[in-house]
């Protein structure tokens, strides 16, 4: 929006040009004619900006229609989106949508191929909005979930400036309740987005039942005790949530809600747990997990 001011174009075609590029599942080039677009701008978009800064080096579809996309950053980096379909019924697609937030991952969680990479780079908020860009032209999304390469929480500002555009009405409106955000447990990070993001959808990536067993699977896990992101989880579903109807928000690049209306707005947090054979998948790892 910045680059877009500098050359006197209004804010209301920052957001139809915005709008247009980001979500059009159509071929469309920098330059195309938009509608309600002053023609002097095409050539200014033409000259100066690019379209996208990814693209999809590869595609890979499975039976059950699952779509792994592998895209090609700028720099010759590459990171995962994966398109996972929950329906087959045309009329009511159901889509999710699980992005990466980081290249690599510097939490070292032992069962994921992710974190053996080690930490490479963090992605930019463009960067992560172009892969729903590439995924809305193969489907329709209706979920986004932060699953892939990287801790969202350790990349934080980026990743709320693309939960932000992803949940404004003017460019991809898809509600924050269909907006999962997982996380090994960065205890602070998840204190801030009660306040910064309460609508979005928490999911705990747990994988054991107690620290010890915990401090074998996630390295970071002595980072941030068990006890202290159990608190934190209790915190998130008990948080009362201030709303505002989409459509009294002015456009701010998608800017966070809020409140006109407080109300009690108890949640769920997801807990992911991988099986691994032998070592949290005991009969006493179930009752430990079921007591948390």
């Amino acid at each position: 929006l910045a680059a877009l001011s500098e050359h006197n174009i209004k804010p209301i075609h920052s957001t139809k040009i915005l709008h247009h590029f980001l979500t059009s599942c159509e071929s469309v080039e920098v330059g195309d004619e938009i509608e309600g677009i002053p023609k002097r701008i095409i050539p200014i978009l033409r000259e100066k900006f690019s379209l996208l800064t990814s693209k999809v080096a590869k595609e890979i579809r499975s039976n059950d229609g699952t779509i792994k996309l592998l895209i090609e950053l700028q720099d010759g980096m590459k990171v995962e989106s994966v398109i996972i379909s929950h329906s087959k019924n045309v009329r009511n697609p159901r889509n999710t949508l699980c992005v990466s937030s980081q290249i690599g991952c510097q939490m070292g969680c032992t069962f994921c191929a992710t974190g053996a990479m080690g930490m490479k780079g963090n992605l930019l908020a463009g960067e992560i909005l172009e892969q729903l860009v590439h995924a809305t032209k193969i489907a329709p999304i209706r979920n986004v979930v932060f699953m892939g390469m990287g801790e969202p929480l350790n990349n934080y500002e980026a990743v709320m400036s693309a939960i932000k555009c992803m949940r404004n009405p003017k460019l991809f409106g898809i509600s924050p309740k269909h907006i999962t955000l997982s996380t090994v447990g960065v205890v602070p990070m998840i204190y801030k987005i009660i306040e910064d993001a309460p609508e979005t959808q928490l999911a705990i990536s747990l994988h054991a039942p107690n620290q010890k067993l915990r401090n074998e699977i996630v390295p970071s896990a002595s980072a941030y005790p068990l006890d202290k992101i159990m608190k934190a989880s209790d915190a998130y579903v008990d948080y009362k949530t201030a709303q505002k109807n989409a459509s009294e928000e002015e456009f701010d690049f998608g800017g966070l809600i809020s409140g006109v209306q407080t109300k009690s707005n108890r949640r769920k947090v997801l807990i992911e747990y991988v099986m691994l054979s032998g070592l949290n998948d005991t009969v006493e790892c179930g009752h430990e997990l079921g007591n948390l």
